[in-house]
């Protein structure tokens, strides 16, 4: 028997069948018929095979032979790693000389019988290097075959454009591809390519890509020194935990371990080799990659990203979904200050819709001597201001954002006060403003702690009727859920619904990081827990039949009074990775929150300051770096080019573009103690994972030749970032901690005038002459951001 480490094909066998055989192989395997006839099987193909017709079987495809009389059979294990390593391609698909009659199959059978030859006929390892040398042109072989990639159905002009594509990705599965950016490049519909991937490569578009990607990745663990790190951003992982997690789903090892296992494995073999080790003795390298995250590992310094982008793309409109933002409690709206900078942020932003808790309470309504009557003066102060300046109300009916004990928030109840103060303020609103006004407002009954899903959706239909009797047009929804705290379960409440007379206008959810605030604050470290559980709320709707729109009517990263990772860099850079994100996953998404000058000096205490706002601007109205991000993406519009998993292209209009990159790390713990600790603000970056800086080398070809004005604008460590500005003061300074952060909560205005002066992105400006490719790079370390603004000059 041969050694199947020394070369790439193992020992082969030649017997007469008398009785059927199942075949399932760990590695390639050619199955030869040498006579007589033979019927084989593998899934839904099957045919006769007789003298000289094969099947090549790969790796975890099953197939069953059910010989005639007199048939011999050859069966030639050929290394999955040799394969591999020297096809271009995901996974081949049974390929059969019987499958396709009308492909000219000879140069590939006489291979294949001299293959048998030097295996059969030979002494053990005389012929290795010739075994070898036609396994190569077997390969070869199969490249010229049409389409490369035999399927048993299709004609030639799919398994044509299978090829193009598969070839395409190939070469550019490093940069960030979308199906969309493939449909223009092959100028097909998105919805068309979509279909053909699913009927010719047996998958969607995000998984081919995907497997793509973690294929070619092998390649790099076997023959290459580079780090763990730099393979994940080379094959078009936009960071190595999400590398690492989708590695491990579909290999069953990290990264790291299926190195070490190919290396040990090639040591062994190389030990009855006359060529040697192919890998240096000093290859195990690779330990710093697999250590405890508490300990110090050297870092590359920075890994080099290509981002190629053609701008004479036909770009594609995307839904805006980003039309409303949470304002926290109504009183935010009795301040002349918060009224000035949300006016200049829904400008700046195109927002229209204002999300506001609390309206309903006997705080902002009070009864009033001497006839206990309803006051409405805040009410119409309020609804007056979102009405002069074209922006409606989206009403949360139930909960309010006032922290009283452990036990969390204190919620409105539903009872007979509720629905008669409910009755009036509808009364008093239809009677001051008109229908078309109203007729744009929401309302968003949440599901509280004690509810059932029986019990929320009676309480649902009297509130619907009562609100829809005044104003006919107003959408009503609900019920808030939100995943990893919801006791209730979401097909629960969905089948009550659907057997209920409840007529929803929309479904609503709140999401962020956290999965079970019940009894201890913990985060998910899963970077994609957002996207995920998005993705099945909306399968459970779908499944429901319920035909509902889907509101995420509140979305961040943590939900944690006074931590200051919502005022950070990694905020910041989270908003980018989800607000493209909803784009395409819901149909409204309201950001929590925008300020809340609620908080003051009174809350703090020795071991919590809560001197840290939940919003994009500080109590003081500082922006933080959240703000300018925000900006970023509301700037971008709605016509996209080219985006991916860090990157989204856009043009604004005739010879104008904008280009927006960052660099996102997720929580490396989400445990209790770990989140706690990080209240002290100046370690809040240790929560992070580590990585490398990345280089992104951006050609942009297609421009339309000129000069061109570009402005860059830096959001990072040293431009923009409030909590790093104060984090840099406190670490050089000698002042106690808690007087530090005390000082800071009652600077306002213009005792904070040097820092906004020192918190805005850094920004340079240059004219570069475009005869060809624009290019251009940025140096982004983690949780940095990079916009330019690319302007032709007339």
């Amino acid at each position: 028997m041969k050694n199947d480490k020394a070369i790439p094909a193992g020992p082969a066998a030649a017997q007469q069948l008398t009785q059927p055989l199942h075949l399932s192989p760990e590695d390639y395997l050619i199955v030869y018929c040498q006579s007589g006839t033979v019927k084989l099987t593998a899934g839904s193909f099957s045919a006769l095979y007789g003298r000289d017709s094969f099947l090549l079987l790969p790796p975890g495809h099953e197939a069953s032979a059910e010989p005639s009389p007199e048939a011999f059979l050859l069966t030639i294990p050929v290394s999955k790693v040799f394969v591999q390593d020297h096809l271009d391609y995901v996974s081949l698909p049974v390929i059969s000389s019987e499958s396709e009659p009308q492909v000219d199959m000879r140069q590939l059978k006489k291979l294949i019988l001299d293959l048998s030859g030097l295996l059969l006929g030979s002494p053990e390892d005389e012929n290795d290097l010739a075994v070898t040398g036609v396994l190569f042109l077997i390969l070869a072989e199969l490249r010229r075959l049409p389409g490369y990639i035999i399927s048993p159905s299709g004609d030639r002009k799919f398994r044509e454009r299978k090829l193009e594509l598969s070839n395409y990705i190939s070469l550019h599965c490093a940069e960030p591809l979308t199906l969309t950016g493939l449909a223009e490049e092959f100028f097909l519909t998105p919805q068309y390519l979509s279909t053909f991937f699913q009927k010719q490569f047996g998958v969607n578009f995000k998984t081919y890509l995907n497997e793509r990607r973690l294929f070619l990745s092998l390649r790099d663990l076997r023959h290459t020194q580079l780090s763990i790190s730099e393979i994940a951003l080379r094959n078009g992982f936009s960071s190595i935990s999400a590398y690492r997690r989708n590695f491990e789903k579909a290999y069953g090892c990290t990264p790291s371990d299926f190195r070490a296992a190919y290396r040990a494995e090639q040591k062994e073999s190389a030990a009855s080799s006359p060529f040697g080790s192919p890998l240096p003795e000093d290859s195990d390298s690779e330990a710093a990659e697999i250590k405890p995250a508490d300990e110090k590992v050297s870092r590359v310094s920075s890994i080099a990203v290509p981002l190629r982008i053609r701008a004479d793309l036909s770009p594609a409109r995307h839904k805006q979904v980003h039309q409303a933002v949470n304002i926290g409690s109504v009183q935010n709206l009795l301040s002349e200050n918060f009224r000035a900078k949300l006016l200049d942020f829904t400008a700046k932003t195109g927002i229209r819709c204002v999300r506001m808790q609390g309206l309903l309470s006997a705080s902002f309504i009070p009864m009033v001597l001497p006839h206990y009557e309803y006051y409405y003066l805040n009410v119409d102060n309020t609804l007056s201001f979102l009405y002069e300046h074209g922006l409606y109300p989206f009403i949360e009916l139930s909960k309010l954002p006032v922290s009283s004990d452990s036990s969390g928030d204190i919620y409105t109840p539903r009872g007979h006060r509720f629905l008669k103060l409910l009755e009036s303020l509808l009364l008093h609103v239809t009677r001051r403003w008109p229908d078309s006004w109203l007729e744009k407002w929401r309302f968003e009954l949440w599901m509280i702690p004690r509810d059932t899903p029986q019990t929320y959706v009676r309480d649902f239909c009297e509130i619907h009727r009562l609100i829809t009797s005044f104003i006919p047009g107003a959408e009503v929804g609900g019920p808030g859920w939100t995943p990893g705290s919801s006791s209730c379960d979401l097909k629960n409440f969905l089948k009550t619904v659907k057997e209920s007379d409840a007529r929803m206008s929309f479904a609503s959810v709140s999401l962020n990081y956290q999965t079970d605030i019940s009894g201890s604050s913990s985060v998910s470290v899963n970077e994609d827990y957002l996207e995920e559980t998005l993705g099945t709320i909306r399968r459970e709707l779908d499944a429901s039949g319920l035909r509902l729109p889907l509101y995420v009517t509140e979305w961040t990263s943590v939900c944690l009074r006074g931590f200051p990772v919502t005022c950070s860099r990694y905020q910041a850079a989270f908003i980018l990775k989800t607000f493209f994100m909803l784009d395409q996953a819901c149909d409204l998404a309201a950001y929590w929150l925008f300020c809340d000058t609620r908080l003051n000096s009174g809350n703090i205490s020795s071991e919590s300051p809560m001197v840290f706002g939940d919003g994009l601007l500080s109590p003081g109205f500082l922006p933080y770096a959240p703000y300018y991000a925000w900006l970023f993406a509301a700037g971008l519009g709605s016509m996209v080019i080219s985006e991916g998993s860090f990157h989204r292209f856009t043009k604004l209009g005739e010879d104008h573009y904008r280009l927006l990159v960052w660099h996102y790390e997720h929580f490396r713990t989400g445990t209790e103690a770990a989140l706690r600790s990080a209240l002290d603000f100046d370690s809040v970056y240790s929560l992070f994972r580590e990585s490398p800086d990345i280089d992104i080398q951006v050609l942009i070809s297609g421009l339309p030749q000129g000069l061109y004005h570009i402005s860059r604008l830096v959001l990072g460590e040293f431009s923009g970032s409030l909590l790093d500005i104060m984090i840099g003061e406190y670490s050089h300074s000698n002042i106690d901690k808690f007087d530090f952060l005390q000082n800071l909560q009652v600077l306002s205005g213009f005792g904070n005038s040097y820092r906004l002066e020192s918190c805005v992105p850094e920004e340079r400006s240059s004219y570069t002459k475009v005869e060809d490719v624009l290019a251009t790079h940025a140096l982004l370390p983690s949780h940095t951001i990079c916009l330019w603004d690319i302007r032709r000059q007339r």
